[in-house]
C-alpha cells in the first residue's frame, strides 16, 4: 500500500510542446481553410487550447509563451537600445546597472511587481536575455592599474575608434562652439597655505584657520572648444538649499543637493537638462553637439540617454585613467584656477577679519577667482588643442607625458624648484582631501574600495559606488600614494 501511495505522489513529468510563431500562423491558416483545431494542433505541434484561444481572438496571435512580462515590449526595447547606445559611446552597461535601471523604471511607472523593492533578480535577468538574443552577457575586460595606464598605442587606437564614430555621425569637423567637456573638481574651503613672509630665524610660521580644514565643495564645470565656460553647478549636501546660499549665487549659477555632496546620476541629469541644454538653445548653438566626459556610471543613465538622443547631444566617454591627458579641464583649467582660488580665499579672509569662509561665501569667492583669470578663454582653447579634441587629432597629444622616465627639458634650477614645490603642494592638498573623503565613506565601502585595488581587479561589489570608487582612485593618484596591483 505504501509503495502504491508513493508512486501516486511522484511528480508527473510535463512535456511542453516546442513551437514557433510561424507554426502558430500556419496552423491558423489551416483552421481558416476548414481544418479542425485538433488536427491543426497535432500537425504543427501547437497546444490545442492555445490555437483555439488565438483563433477566437481571446489572446493575441503575436505573443510569447509563459506569463506576461512586467515591462511592455516597447519598454524592453527601450532598455536594449539604451544598452547598445551606452556601449557605442564607451559606457558599458553591467547586469547590476540594468537591474537598477529597471527598478527605477517600474517605481516611476508605479507598476506592481513581485520584485523585492521593485528590483528584479536572476530569473528576470535570464528571461530578459532569452527574449533579446542580440543582448549577449559579456565579461568586460578588467583593467589593473598597470594595464589601465594609458599607453601611446592604446590612446591612438582610442582616437581611431572615436574618429570613425564621429565620421559616421558627420561630427568630425565641426565648429569649436559645438564641442564640450564636462568635469567636476573639489575646492577646499581652507586651501593649503602658500609661502609667506616671516621674521628671519623663525622656526615655525602658523596660519590661523577656522573649522574643518578638510571641508570641500564639488563644482561641476562645462567648457567648449571656443573658450567659453558655462555657469557651473556647486554641489552641497543640504536637503533644502538655504536662502543664504541661493542668494549668494552669481547670475546663472545653480546649486545642487546630494546626500554626500558628490556627483550622482540625478544631479548630473538635472544639470544637463536644466542648465546645459537650455544654455545651448539660448545661445543659438547648432545641433548636434559633442560632450566629452569621463566614464562615471552616473554619466549615462537610461533617462539621460533618451534626453541626449532626443536633443542631439552626443556623449563620448574619454579613455579610462587618461583624463590627465585627454580632458581639457584637467589638463589646462583646474591647476591655474585652484591657484587663483587660494589667493581669492586668502584675500577674502584678510578683508573680513580672518573669519571662516562659509558655504554661503563659496560661490562669490570662486567667481572672483574666475574673474581674476583674464586669459581663461585662451587657456580653455589651448586645453582642447593639447588634448587633441579640437581639432580632433592624436598628433596634438604629447605622449611623452606617459613616459615616467622621460628626461626633463633643461630648465633653470629656479623653475625646476618651483615646479617641484607646486607638485608637492598639490600632493599635500590631494592627501588632505583623500583623508576627508575616506572619513565620510562608510567603513564597508572603504574596505570594498581597498579590496578592489589590492587584488588588481578594480571591481567593487556595490555598483552604486562606481563613481565614488573612480573618484577615490583619482585622489590616490593625485596624492602620490603607492598603488599595488
Amino acid at each position: 500500500m505504501g509503495k502504491i501511495r508513493k508512486e501516486k505522489n511522484k511528480a508527473k513529468t510535463v512535456h511542453k510542446k516546442t513551437y514557433t510563431q510561424e507554426d502558430v500562423n500556419n496552423a491558423l491558416k489551416e483552421v481558416e481553410k476548414g481544418m479542425s483545431t485538433r488536427k491543426a494542433a497535432n500537425m504543427f505541434q501547437v497546444p490545442r487550447s492555445t490555437l483555439y484561444a488565438k483563433h477566437k481572438e481571446l489572446i493575441p496571435v503575436e505573443g510569447v509563451r509563459g506569463p506576461s512580462t512586467y515591462l511592455t515590449t516597447e519598454e524592453e526595447k527601450l532598455l536594449v537600445d539604451w544598452i547598445f547606445y551606452c556601449n557605442q559611446r564607451g559606457f558599458p552597461v553591467t547586469k547590476s546597472q540594468l537591474l537598477q535601471c529597471v527598478q527605477k523604471l517600474v517605481t516611476e511607472l508605479k507598476r506592481e511587481t513581485p520584485f523585492k523593492d521593485n528590483k528584479p533578480g536572476r530569473h528576470w535577468w535570464e528571461s530578459f536575455c532569452r527574449r533579446h538574443l542580440d543582448v549577449t552577457p559579456r565579461i568586460a575586460q578588467n583593467l589593473t592599474i598597470n594595464r589601465a595606464s594609458a599607453t601611446e598605442d592604446v590612446l591612438k587606437n582610442w582616437f581611431k575608434e572615436v574618429k570613425e564614430h564621429l565620421h559616421k555621425l558627420n561630427l568630425l569637423d565641426i565648429h569649436p562652439s559645438r564641442i564640450y567637456n564636462l568635469d567636476e573638481s573639489a575646492f577646499f574651503l581652507v586651501p593649503k597655505a602658500d609661502r609667506v613672509l616671516a621674521r628671519k630665524g623663525s622656526k615655525s610660521v602658523y596660519k590661523v584657520v577656522h573649522g574643518d580644514e578638510k571641508e570641500s565643495l564639488t563644482v561641476l564645470f562645462i567648457v567648449n572648444a571656443e573658450g567659453i565656460m558655462l555657469p557651473p553647478m556647486i554641489l552641497f549636501w543640504y536637503e533644502r538649499t538655504p536662502a543664504a546660499v541661493t542668494n549668494s549665487l552669481p547670475p546663472g549659477w545653480i546649486a545642487g543637493n546630494t546626500e554626500r555632496g558628490w556627483m550622482t546620476a540625478d544631479s548630473f541629469y538635472n544639470y544637463i537638462t536644466t542648465k546645459f541644454h537650455p544654455w545651448l538653445v539660448k545661445n543659438n548653438i547648432q545641433f548636434p553637439v559633442l560632450l566629452y566626459v569621463d566614464g562615471h556610471a552616473s554619466h549615462l543613465t537610461l533617462a539621460l540617454s533618451q534626453f541626449c538622443k532626443t536633443n542631439q547631444i552626443e556623449l563620448i566617454a574619454l579613455y579610462p585613467n587618461a583624463t590627465h591627458i585627454l580632458q581639457p579641464l584637467d589638463v589646462a583649467v583646474f591647476h591655474p584656477l585652484k591657484s587663483k582660488w587660494k589667493k581669492a580665499v586668502d584675500q577674502w579672509r584678510i578683508d573680513h577679519g580672518a573669519v571662516k569662509l562659509k558655504r554661503e561665501n563659496f560661490a562669490p569667492v570662486l567667481k572672483q577667482a574666475l574673474d581674476s583669470m583674464p586669459n581663461l578663454r585662451n587657456i580653455i582653447e589651448h586645453g582642447f588643442r593639447t588634448c587633441g579634441l579640437s581639432p580632433f587629432s592624436s598628433d596634438a597629444v604629447d605622449f611623452n607625458i606617459l613616459n615616467k622616465k622621460k628626461k626633463k627639458n633643461t630648465e633653470s634650477s629656479e623653475h625646476v624648484d618651483q615646479d617641484l614645490a607646486d607638485r608637492s603642494s598639490e600632493q599635500e592638498e590631494a592627501k588632505k582631501h583623500l583623508k576627508y573623503f575616506e572619513h565620510r565613506l562608510s567603513s564597508d565601502d572603504l574596505q570594498d574600495f581597498k579590496n578592489a585595488l589590492s587584488n588588481g581587479s578594480l571591481k567593487i561589489s556595490n555598483s552604486d559606488n562606481e563613481g565614488l570608487f573612480k573618484y577615490w582612485l583619482d585622489m590616490k593618484r593625485l596624492s602620490g600614494a603607492t598603488i599595488n596591483n
